[in-house]
């Protein structure tokens, strides 16, 4: 029940091209073996218990029939009708005749950059879906209503009838087996453990192509009905401008207001105000050609923007200006400030419970950087938390502070990486002489940075520069992959190693430890990564139980974690891995590595 696949992608796609029809046919017989398994073994435990107890046959087939059952919670948003929004339910209503689909039940506006079809089923694995429709304000912030209509063609061309009755089925299925496998990810039926852990990641992956090709039928449906210009259009203001200040707006605004006592009622108004500004030509074009180097990810059926420009022959389009008259201003028309006065309440209510926690770990930080300060000397792991801790306040002096330990220690990778990432935003050009140290310890460094680094190249007329990066970063992204997947799935028998990290570093992350009452053993390893032997990963495994000094304030799990990485002064790449039983076998496999447990005891 992972994340990632199991199988590569790749054999399936060379499959499913040269055998489209017997590709559809071995994905529909797969997804009957999904009913089949349950009815059979529902059938054979009745056949072989009713004779012996009447009761506890239903009762046990009561509880597996529990376990098929989805638990269909509403998703949230602010539910709209027809009286209030006519123009919108036109426009739908017009699209759902066009396209031929069934019913939409709810209709949602949300705060999110996106908008998404969401079929929820009533009976379980047997269907009879109510159909949610979910359209972000900040994505019809971005559009214009024209090419908005092509992202409402999109999301209404999951359901259309035009397509393959086995696609969709398949479609559907593969979303409910999804939503099983959460849901019984921790309460796991021994009956069912061994299907559960073979079937839906197999079904999962097996189903990929053609959820994706499912991806392009719903692209089809929003040229048909938008026009194949706007389609583009849509894809690129999404892509590039909305994804440029949304990023842009929320690092700013967290900055800003991240020691305000409780969350700011405008975060969504501010949004979309940031949302509306046009792009300077030479950042349009830079983040233009990242979004188009971006390649598809293994774990989205959705295709990369290249290939969705590619299938209208528009690769090449343009970066569109902000629309003179936005999706929202139109379709929402006199109730576009309602909707976001809304927006921003419930914004600010859904944050209020953890503004406190985030605002307590940034004054902790505050109190950590007062502490870094405050100190004779500093390990390098030191000298680099201090100057990331200083670089959002003041970037400068994070530059003086990493330049300054880098006389120390001038192959350090990730003091020259970060150092580098600061002067791109300082628009300074020796940020190449750092990157480039850190890329030759860690290739895949450049996925991280080309972003910046396009920016700056774009910005300063060097567009052969940044062709050229661009091609090492399109080199890359298998090896990124493939890292990522070594770094997210760890197992007993992966190859575990001693952290190697110099006596004074585990000092200090010693000591950094001792501060939580709650820890009760602590064990940092390195895994061996193969596609990237000189990149170092460490895993920090925590044992814990109750506060010994205040039981009240006792951290656990993800509290504990982010607890401990805000204060923790370790530049390379961690995984804190809270520890809930102790006999667990990856566990048993850190602690076996020799001299990989800290000292906690002060």
């Amino acid at each position: 029940m992972t994340a990632q696949f199991d199988r590569p992608l790749a054999p399936l796609e060379q499959y499913a091209r040269l055998h489209p029809v017997g590709y559809q046919w071995r994905v529909a017989w797969l997804t009957i073996l999904g009913y089949a398994y349950p009815l059979a073994l529902f059938g054979t435990l009745a056949v072989l218990l009713w004779p012996f107890s009447q009761y506890y046959t239903i009762a046990i087939l009561g509880g597996l029939a529990k376990l098929f059952w989805l638990k269909a919670t509403p998703p949230e948003g602010i539910a709209i009708d027809r009286t209030q929004y006519p123009l919108l339910f036109q426009e739908l209503d017009a699209l759902q005749t066009q396209l031929r689909t069934p019913p939409i039940h709810n209709v949602l506006l949300t705060d999110d950059l996106n908008a998404a079809i969401l079929q929820q089923p009533r009976l379980g694995l047997l269907g009879w879906y109510r159909n949610h429709l979910i359209l972000g304000v900040p994505l019809m912030q971005v559009s214009s209503p024209e090419q908005f209509r092509s992202t409402l063609a999109h999301e209404l061309g999951h359901l259309s009838g035009q397509h393959s009755r086995i696609t969709n089925w398949v479609y559907r299925v593969r979303y409910a087996w999804e939503t099983l496998s959460r849901q019984n990810e921790h309460q796991p039926s021994l009956l069912l453990l061994p299907f559960f852990r073979w079937y839906e990641p197999f079904f999962r992956t097996y189903s990929f192509i053609l959820s994706r090709s499912h991806e392009y039928q719903a692209d089809r449906c929003a040229a048909d009905c938008a026009g194949v210009e706007n389609a583009a259009d849509d894809l690129m203001q999404l892509s590039v401008r909305g994804r440029h200040w949304y990023k842009e707006y929320w690092t700013q605004f967290l900055r800003t207001h991240g020691l305000a006592e409780t969350p700011p009622d405008s975060a969504i108004s501010g949004l979309l105000q940031a949302l509306s500004q046009p792009l300077p030509p030479q950042l349009a074009e830079a983040c233009r050609a990242v979004a188009l180097a971006r390649p598809m990810d293994d774990d989205d059926t959705h295709p990369s923007l290249r290939e969705r420009l590619t299938h209208y022959n528009l690769v090449d389009r343009p970066v569109p200006q902000p629309p003179p008259v936005t999706a929202a201003q139109h379709l929402l028309s006199n109730n576009l400030t309602h909707v976001i006065t809304e927006l921003d309440r419930r914004w600010q209510l859904q944050q209020t419970p953890s503004w406190q926690q985030r605002r307590h770990f940034v004054q902790e930080e505050a109190r950590l950087l007062d502490k870094l300060n405050g100190a004779a000397t500093l390990t390098p792991e030191q000298q680099w938390k201090r100057a990331m801790l200083t670089a959002p306040q003041n970037p400068e002096g994070a530059i003086a502070l990493l330049k300054t330990a880098l006389t120390d220690h001038p192959d350090h990778p990730n003091l020259n990486y970060d150092l580098g990432c600061l002067l791109l935003e300082q628009n300074q050009i020796e940020a190449f002489r750092y990157l480039q140290v850190a890329f030759r310890a860690n290739p895949v460094a450049l996925a991280w940075s080309f972003e910046a680094i396009c920016g700056y190249l774009y910005a300063n007329g060097r567009e052969q520069d940044a062709a050229s990066y661009l091609a090492q970063f399109e080199q890359v992204q298998d090896l990124r992959r493939r890292s990522e997947h070594e770094c997210e799935q760890l197992k007993p028998k992966d190859r575990w190693q001693h952290h190697g990290l110099d006596p004074d570093e585990v000092a200090q992350i010693t000591a950094t430890l001792q501060q939580y009452p709650e820890l009760r053993e602590a064990h940092l390893v390195r895994k061996a990564i193969t596609s990237l032997p000189n990149f170092p990963f460490y895993v920090l495994a925590l044992r814990s139980g109750l506060n010994r000094q205040n039981p009240l304030q006792t951290l656990q799990g993800e509290g504990l974690v982010a607890a401990v990485r805000s204060r923790l002064c370790l530049s390379g790449s961690v995984k804190i891995l809270p520890i809930a039983e102790g006999s667990s076998p990856l566990y048993r496999a850190i602690r076996r590595v020799v001299g990989a447990k800290l000292n906690l005891l002060q």
